[in-house]
């Protein structure tokens, strides 16, 4: 059935509206209007009419029992239709948020070759597929219902699959008869069908990502990435200096010249962990809330301890915040007066004011900048 069709004018979308208006849905319930899918931006048009329907298939599904349509109920409201639903919404998600991501006017192309190992180990976790996993958000906060029988207050029915159509069985009086064979789909059969298409998406990403440009970027122009050389000055303050992993700076030890390379690490890593460039250093960053929705701000106290989130934290931190990236590192803050930041790093500002702040200028050096700035000269965005 193609909903979309079937319910986004005249009478039936009419239907739809009636529906929506006069019964008293919860508050996830959400009347949104289906489109057909958008050809030349298949992925992301396809994910959005997924969300939209896990907002309101509840409405769709009393609104074709209520006017009695003749397709077969399992088709709307069968049970392993909506684990689908919501499984492969879960699943395109990390997809979704880089393909979106990396159209920024502002995100270099060499994103990719930072954000795409993220999102392919993001989907490789959810393999092999437990319907009950915080990886797959909107499916295990619904699967208990689903299992029996409700999908958001909406009764929801078996599911099954149509094996052969127009088979002849003969009758026990001789007579021949035309019928259709069917076979119940339980969670054994869409667990092995989400993971095919897992292994398939992540064959098709890995393919676009394999290209001769790609692999030159993840040598060189990486070097330079802000968030990246920024993670590299995460470490903790003790009694007498600041403690980072030296070591991992040899990473870019070949990409930048010894001079350009450690002017930069060391402005970095000056501004972040000195407090007399503490005002910069609050521009560099955006603060994100807490899970209660608290946000204390970066304090002016001095810096203990600077450290990236895990992912499953990061995620969590993200979704809450605004003025970030969903693939962003988040950067936790604790101070000496106890007080801890959430952070992403403000990459726009920090360009800003490598360019038109003299202190930041001074610091990098005019080597550092002349490197930033070819590197984003080459740095456009990325097509996949």
């Amino acid at each position: 059935m193609e909903l979309h069709t079937k319910f986004n004018r005249g009478k039936m979308f009419q239907q739809v509206k009636s529906v929506a208006n006069h019964n008293a849905y919860g508050k996830d319930v959400k009347f949104r209007v289906l489109s057909r899918t958008c050809g030349t931006r298949f992925s992301t048009s396809q994910y959005s009419e997924f969300l939209k329907l896990t907002e309101s298939l509840p409405l769709y599904i009393d609104t074709f029992r209520k006017y009695g349509y003749d397709e077969d109920e399992y088709e709307i409201a069968g049970k392993d239709f909506v684990v689908y639903l919501l499984a492969l919404t879960d699943l395109m998600r990390p997809m979704v948020d880089l393909l979106v991501s990396l159209q920024g006017l502002s995100v270099p192309s060499w994103k990719i070759c930072l954000w795409w190992p993220k999102v392919r180990q993001r989907i490789q976790k959810c393999i092999p597929i437990s319907f009950d996993s915080p990886d797959l958000p909107l499916t295990s906060n619904n699967i208990r219902d689903i299992r029996k029988g409700k999908f958001k207050g909406t009764k929801v029915v078996p599911g099954w699959l149509k094996v052969e159509k127009n088979v002849f069985e003969e009758m026990s009086d001789g007579k021949k008869t035309r019928t259709t064979k069917w076979r119940a789909r339980d969670l054994k059969d869409r667990r092995v069908d989400l993971e095919v298409f897992c292994v398939a998406m992540i064959k098709s990403m890995v393919l676009r990502f394999s290209v001769k440009s790609v692999k030159r970027m993840q040598k060189q122009i990486v070097a330079v990435d802000l968030d990246e050389l920024i993670s590299l000055c995460c470490g903790h303050k003790n009694l007498t200096a600041v403690v980072v992993d030296e070591n991992l700076y040899g990473l870019f030890k070949g990409e930048l010249s010894h001079i350009v390379h450690r002017n930069v690490k060391q402005a970095l890593k000056s501004i972040i962990w000195e407090k007399k460039y503490r005002e910069i250093m609050k521009q560099w960053f955006n603060v994100l809330p807490d899970n209660d929705g608290q946000n204390d701000g970066i304090a002016n106290e001095p810096l203990c301890n600077f450290s990236i989130l895990d992912d499953t934290e990061a995620r969590a931190c993200l979704e809450l915040g605004v003025n970030c990236l969903p693939l962003q590192n988040v950067y936790r803050m604790e101070f000496q007066n106890g007080k801890i930041a959430l952070t992403v790093v403000n990459e726009d500002k920090v360009y800003e004011t490598i360019y038109t702040n003299k202190t930041v200028y001074s610091l990098i050096g005019p080597e550092g900048c002349i490197a930033v700035d070819i590197s984003l000269g080459k740095g456009g965005t990325v097509r996949l």
